[in-house]
């Protein structure tokens, strides 16, 4: 029988959705989001990408537990805990899910089945094209967890790491180039990173010939002068054919 589970990880700050209101133009509504993705028996092709977040409740350390309709209830524990003020990510484990479709799933801690998710404020605009390039080689990440396509012994659990840099052009855009790197017992592979934004708003999925999909947005930072990208991924990388999920909050900076 499987002892009891607990919370894992920490908050430096409770995530304030919207962030601060004197960054964002008058009238833009609401600047929050989240993301959702599951794993698992019961929970395959739960995705819920990039929704604007109307309601949303955050224990004292840290765990977020209602994302809209999206709840964790019960004997609950959440894993991967970490975020700021301008962000929240982890990924539920036990208790019981309930989606805005009136679809619950109980989640009892085998780690069979995971809810990974993130929220975070968008980025209110980009910067102007002559600005320094950001290097994004820290970051927040959920544990990977097995989602499909493997033999019956396949590692539940993963590693995972990213890194990427943001450039930006004379129109306005923004380019991001980088790679996920994903470990699943002896495997290994990568899955790269490339998106073009001409809107601090934007969202992007890329779909690629191995079945590897990721999902992008760019959000706000604490800090002056960073932002953040944040990732829904499905990495498909492997000779096993498994197939992990996740998701990832980068963290950019200007280049030294």
């Amino acid at each position: 029988m499987l002892g009891a589970i607990s919370d894992s990880g920490s908050v430096s700050a409770r995530f304030v959705p919207g962030g601060n209101p004197e960054r964002y133009y008058i009238g833009s509504g609401n600047h929050a989001r989240y993301m959702l993705t599951a794993s698992g028996p019961d929970t395959s092709g739960t995705e819920i990408f990039f929704e604007f977040i109307t309601q949303s409740e955050q224990t004292a350390n840290g765990a977020m537990v209602r994302l809209n309709d999206a709840t964790l209830t019960g004997n609950s524990a959440t894993k991967n805990i970490n975020g700021d003020a301008s962000f929240a990510i982890g990924r539920w484990v036990t208790g019981t899910v309930t989606l805005g479709s009136g679809k619950s799933v109980l989640l009892t801690g085998d780690f069979k089945r995971s809810y990974h998710y993130l929220a975070f404020n968008e980025l209110p605009d980009l910067p102007s094209g002559d600005a320094p390039p950001l290097i994004c080689d820290t970051g927040a990440f959920t544990t990977p967890t097995y989602l499909d396509n493997a033999p019956s012994n396949a590692p539940i659990h993963g590693m995972v790491t990213a890194s990427a840099t943001v450039s930006f052009n004379r129109y306005g855009g923004a380019d991001i180039a980088g790679a996920i790197q994903v470990t699943a017992g002896s495997d290994a592979g990568t899955v790269p990173l490339s998106a073009f934004f001409n809107s601090p708003s934007g969202r992007q999925t890329a779909f690629h010939p191995d079945k590897s999909v990721v999902s992008y947005m760019l959000g706000d930072s604490e800090t002056r002068g960073t932002m953040m990208i944040a990732l829904s991924y499905i990495a498909s990388v492997f000779p096993s054919r498994a197939r992990y999920i996740g998701v990832a909050r980068l963290s950019c900076r200007p280049t030294p």
